[in-house]
């Protein structure tokens, strides 16, 4: 909906007041002060309002659709659609937007630095960052040159218009929960490029060419890796998925006609996020690294993959999502690494998985909270080798979400002190 309609407009319904519906409160408050505003949030025990008697639904990502009833879909939107429903053409052509299922924040937060070494002015913004519509105003004043957007799927799901620029890192099954089927969750992550006018940029890792072979209508370019030499002697960001995922920035330099000294002055001082193949520690001579953020098995086995044989024990476990974790059990097989599954919705899955592929009984351990998996971790896994929290599926069993328990992770082994180790034989 364009903003010189809401002039029409009485009554508004925020439907979810987290980061993003507070943002969207504030927006509407200073530029349309004579709309009231509705807040609803919900929880249990609390009756849902009559949607009909509203003007305008504003919907938060997390809220799916189908629970708003008896209004026309026109009725509905968010603070992602009115944003990209009100740019100029030529603001459209400045967003670059940044989808997939793995990888998305840290490579939105490269993309900004890179940019910003070449000269530029960026802001980031969408899942990650600040809320789209706070740097309305500035990018409306050109203090913004570009912005850089993560865009999930729960954001992407009815969006009708395609950042100009965007980049597509990779696509796993997952949120089969909200979108039912990996084609459904497809189709909504489409939307970052499906709708794209012609001299739009669409950049894909060449590793996820296999995607667009025959399907798609819209061609997209593609990246190569960057090298792992760029990066500091050891830097998690060698990894092969990372150094994809950075390939397409490089190649949207290119495509731009910016310097590559700017990709260069990045790599060499770039610095990740928390619960992203985090390193942490080193303690009695084992490398800690928190990499909560993976929640599903190919996320998991990108990241093992990167320590190899250097893998002396990796933690394991979350929420059952119907994960296969075949895969990612036979690749661990034939390694020496120590396999430590949280109780957890997916534990019992989780051994049935390793005894299927092969691996030892000796090579397992089952832990009832982080605590015990930590002081397992200190018991079985090598002086210099590393010890990984990788999950392989959500933490939303036992925790607020994956920051909370990687949080916890981090103090466990913070605060770890010699005791007698008590393993539960599987």
């Amino acid at each position: 909906m364009k903003f010189e309609n809401f002039s029409s407009l009485q009554k508004i319904l925020l439907y979810g007041y987290g980061r993003e519906g507070q943002s969207s409160e504030k927006f509407l408050k200073s530029k349309f002060p004579h709309i009231a505003l509705t807040i609803f949030e919900d929880r249990e025990g609390i009756s849902k309002p009559d949607f009909s008697s509203f003007d305008l639904i504003l919907v938060s990502p997390g809220i799916p659709r189908k629970k708003i009833t008896g209004v026309l879909p026109s009725k509905i939107t968010s603070q992602t659609e009115l944003f990209f429903d009100n740019l100029t053409e030529s603001q459209r052509k400045k967003i670059i937007g940044i989808g997939g299922t793995k990888g998305k924040s840290t490579t939105t937060k490269f993309c900004a630095e890179v940019l910003q070494n070449a000269g530029m002015k960026v802001a980031i913004g969408g899942n990650f960052g600040r809320p789209l519509l706070e740097l309305w105003d500035d990018f409306q004043g050109n203090k913004i040159e570009y912005i850089v957007a993560e865009l999930s799927s729960y954001q992407l799901e009815y969006l009708t218009i395609s950042p100009g620029i965007a980049i597509f890192l990779n696509f796993f099954p997952d949120h089969l929960d909200r979108h039912g089927t990996v084609e459904s969750y497809f189709e909504a992550k489409k939307n970052l490029w499906s709708h794209q006018h012609s001299g739009d940029i669409f950049i894909v890792p060449e590793s996820s060419r296999p995607l667009f072979l025959g399907k798609e209508k819209h061609t997209p370019l593609f990246s190569k890796k960057i090298e792992a030499e760029l990066f500091p002697k050891g830097s998690v960001f060698r990894a092969d998925h990372w150094r994809d995922n950075f390939g397409a920035v490089s190649l949207l330099l290119s495509q731009l006609k910016l310097q590559p000294v700017a990709l260069q002055s990045t790599t060499g001082a770039f610095q990740g996020l928390p619960h992203r193949m985090q390193y942490f520690a080193t303690k009695k001579g084992i490398l800690f690294y928190d990499d909560t953020i993976s929640t599903n098995p190919d996320s998991t086995l990108a990241t093992l993959k990167f320590f190899g044989e250097n893998l002396g024990s990796v933690i394991l476990g979350g929420q059952d999502r119907k994960q296969n974790f075949a895969k990612l059990m036979s690749y661990l097989h034939p390694l020496e690494t120590h396999l430590i599954f949280l109780d957890s919705e997916i534990s019992s899955r989780l051994v049935e998985s390793a005894s299927s592929e092969g691996i030892p009984k000796n090579r397992i351990s089952l832990a009832k909270d982080l605590r015990e998996a930590v002081q397992i971790a200190f018991a079985h896994t090598p002086k210099k080798t590393s010890c990984v929290l990788s999950p392989t599926a959500p933490s939303y069993d036992r925790f607020k979400n994956f920051e909370e328990k990687g949080n916890e992770f981090q103090r466990e082994v913070e605060t770890f002190h010699k005791e007698k180790v008590i393993r539960k034989k599987v």
